[in-house]
């Protein structure tokens, strides 16, 4: 049945993008110490332990401290990992710098893809898992993208005359559209000002500043705060049968079980089709017979 809609307290969803140099990693820990309120600070890096070096630095009267993970493979599964192991250990925030490696890293999406293009039923599944698992955290939860990087040049209209270059950034290296799915995007540029170009909070709408600080964001944290009060629960495990296997194998599950890896190699000659087939695959990864 239909009821009215309330606004509920929300956890943050936040996706800071531009090119390199912008700031992207600053300003994503200046929000998660403003968000965390002394709670615990989680961050996944990607960027060869780049983040580590803010720690001990003060932003806003604010000492930066925090846990972190560096990868090295940048498989969207592991992505999915390290955020589930941060929603069930009780971290305020987490901070994912760079979602942009789990597109095109080493390990990442278009690298699971290769020139196969009949993988992307394996890889969009798996990358969508990824993305399911940071919209359902109980953390508040921002991530960075990168953009490349193009020159403009400016000219004078009158004289036609060249007045200087900029590095302006374009679309963020992820899936197409991946912005959208976040509550608020903030576009930095190489001169650190930050622009709003989407926000569910309109307080905060389509603001502009010059490297900002967590006043810049008190407006959105407000907003966060301001709903009634709910619990946030994270995804569970999928539950295994008496026997240890799944009760309907999917290629979810499968690859929560074994790994994309595995999966891709168990299915070069084609996806199941039916639940008997699944079924087959299932008991093949598990040494139980032949897919």
């Amino acid at each position: 049945m239909f009821r009215q809609a309330t606004r509920k307290q929300n956890r943050a969803r936040v996706t800071l993008d531009g090119p390199a140099g912008s700031g992207k990693s600053l300003t994503a820990l200046i929000l998660a110490h403003a968000l965390a309120k002394g709670g615990k600070i989680a961050a996944i890096d990607t960027e060869r332990g780049s983040l580590s070096k803010y720690v001990g630095e003060e932003r806003d009267g604010i000492v930066f401290n925090f846990d972190v993970v560096e990868l090295q493979i940048f498989a969207p599964d592991k992505y999915t990992e390290m955020i589930q192991l941060a929603s069930k250990s009780n971290y305020a925030v987490l901070i994912i710098d760079s979602l942009s490696h789990a597109w095109e890293g080493v390990g990442g999406a278009l690298e699971k893809v290769g020139g196969n293009v009949a993988n992307w039923k394996i890889v969009t599944p798996l990358h969508q898992r990824m993305v399911d698992a940071i919209l359902q955290s109980p953390c508040h939860i921002i991530t960075t993208m990168r953009s490349r990087m193009e020159h403009i040049i400016d000219k004078d209209e009158s004289t036609g005359r060249i007045t200087g270059v900029r590095k302006v950034g374009l679309a963020p290296i992820q899936r197409p559209g991946m912005e959208y799915e976040f509550d608020l995007v903030g576009d930095l540029d190489w001169l650190h000002i930050i622009t709003i170009s989407k926000s569910r909070c309109p307080a905060i709408d389509g603001a502009r500043m010059e490297k900002p600080g967590a006043m810049f964001f008190a407006p959105f944290i407000e907003w966060l705060e301001s709903g009634s009060k709910t619990i946030a629960t994270s995804e569970q495990p999928i539950a295994p049968s008496g026997n240890g296997h799944t009760e309907t194998p999917t290629l979810e599950s499968l690859i929560a079980q074994y790994g994309a890896e595995r999966v891709l190699a168990e299915t070069q000659n084609g996806l199941p089709t039916t639940p008997a087939e699944w079924a087959k695959l299932r008991d093949a990864m598990n040494g139980e017979g032949q897919y």
